[in-house]
């Protein structure tokens, strides 16, 4: 749960950054900050979803017990639950008002943002994180940014990660309407855990 609060933190911020940086015009409409390559590219992705790694180890190795024991974690543990499922619902954000108006990411088309896919599926956000953890003999621990920065410059191995880049890509608030509303909610969430989590341990 320490490691996750650190994640949290570290992507709450970025998220921050990007509405800083896209109120005060640092990066434009099609040539975003988010380009598909770079650093800050890799280490945006990295940060955006390697707290979601930490609760696929959650599910593997909690059980409903574990969790009963102490109702502060499970509280903790029910958020980190919400926040995992945003991606996914990508379409279920848009038509929350005001409504974006003919979001379908089933529909195809480069030139209008609506029909770009701004969201993942929820079977592939399982996928995604499993592709994030590494075995080391008999423990299972999360791929450093190093490791990832790796997969990244290898286009073979950067393959796995393609769902989230491809809605990262050229990323900015005017395009990318429902993208954007999916990460407000997620810094909502984590302004939650983060109050909850440092109101917990100053008692």
């Amino acid at each position: 749960m320490f490691q996750f609060n650190e994640l949290a933190e570290n992507a709450l911020r970025r998220i921050v950054a990007l509405e800083r940086d896209s109120r005060e015009g640092r990066f434009k409409v099609g040539r975003g900050l988010l380009s598909d390559s770079g650093n800050y590219f890799d280490s945006t992705l990295y940060g955006f979803f390697i707290p979601f790694v930490i609760f696929n180890l959650m599910q593997r190795k909690l059980t409903m017990f574990d969790l009963k024991l102490d109702p502060f974690f499970n509280h903790q543990y029910l958020l980190i639950k919400l926040l995992y499922h945003t991606f996914s619902h990508d379409i279920r954000l848009a038509n929350i008002k005001p409504k974006i108006n003919n979001y379908d990411p089933n529909l195809i088309i480069e030139q209008d943002p609506n029909y770009k896919q701004q969201g993942i599926f929820i079977g592939i956000v399982d996928n995604l994180a499993n592709e994030f953890i590494v075995k080391d003999g008999e423990n299972l621990r999360i791929m450093t940014f190093g490791e990832f920065s790796k997969h990244c410059s290898d286009s073979s191995k950067f393959m796995s990660f393609e769902a989230i880049s491809k809605i990262f890509k050229d990323f900015h608030p005017a395009t990318h309407s429902v993208l954007w509303r999916i990460l407000m909610v997620q810094a909502y969430i984590y302004r939650i855990i983060l109050i909850d989590y440092d109101k917990h341990y100053k008692k």
